[in-house]
C-alpha cells in the first residue's frame, strides 16, 4: 500500500479489492454514501466491470447510441432494469467541451463522473490532455468525485495516467 501511495501522489489510502469490477464498484458506493447521490457520468466504450452501473454504453449499436452531443445511455444486455439505465449519464471521450456540459447539467444528481483516462477495451485511446484536464476542472468546481480507473493504464508508467498526463 505504502509503494502504491508512493507512486500515486493522489492517494492517500489503498483499499486492496479481488478485481478491478470490485474496486470501481466500491469507489462509485463510496462516492454515492458521499454525495448522497446515485447517478454516475460515464464516458461512451468504457469499461469499469461486470455489474448493471457499469454495463452502460460500452459497445452501443451506432442506432441506439444517439448524437455525440446528448449520447443515449444503451444498456449492454435486457437484463439491466431501466432504473439502473436511467442512472448511467453517457458522455463522449475526448470531446472536452460536451462532457463540461454534460457534467454541469446533471452537477446535482451527480455522485461521480468515472473514465480510464486511455481507455482500453475501445483500443488504448490517447486522451487528449485538455479533456482530461477540463473534466478534472467541472469536477473540482462541483466537488464532484472524479475517479480514475486506471486497471489497465497504470501499466503505462510508475505513476499511471496522473504521470503522463498531470
Amino acid at each position: 500500500a505504502q509503494i502504491i501511495c508512493d507512486r500515486l501522489p493522489s492517494a492517500e489510502k489503498v483499499r486492496f479489492c479481488n478485481s478491478g469490477t470490485e474496486a470501481t464498484l466500491i469507489a462509485i458506493r463510496l462516492a454515492r454514501a458521499y454525495r448522497k447521490r446515485w447517478k454516475v457520468v460515464k464516458m461512451e466504450g468504457g469499461y469499469h466491470g461486470d455489474y448493471d452501473l457499469m454495463e452502460i454504453s460500452i459497445r452501443p449499436a451506432l442506432e441506439k447510441a444517439g448524437p455525440i452531443e446528448k449520447p443515449n445511455s444503451v444498456p449492454e444486455d435486457v437484463g439491466i432494469p431501466p432504473s439502473v439505465v436511467s442512472d448511467c449519464i453517457i458522455a463522449p471521450f475526448n470531446k472536452a467541451e460536451i462532457a463540461e456540459r454534460i457534467i454541469t447539467n446533471h452537477k446535482d444528481d451527480l455522485a461521480a463522473v468515472i473514465l480510464e483516462p486511455v481507455p482500453a477495451v475501445c483500443g488504448m485511446i490517447p486522451p487528449d490532455p485538455h479533456f482530461l484536464k477540463a473534466v478534472r476542472e467541472v469536477t473540482s468546481k462541483y466537488k464532484i468525485p472524479l475517479i480514475f480507473d486506471e486497471v489497465i493504464s497504470f501499466r503505462l508508467a510508475v505513476g499511471g495516467c496522473q504521470e503522463i498526463y498531470d
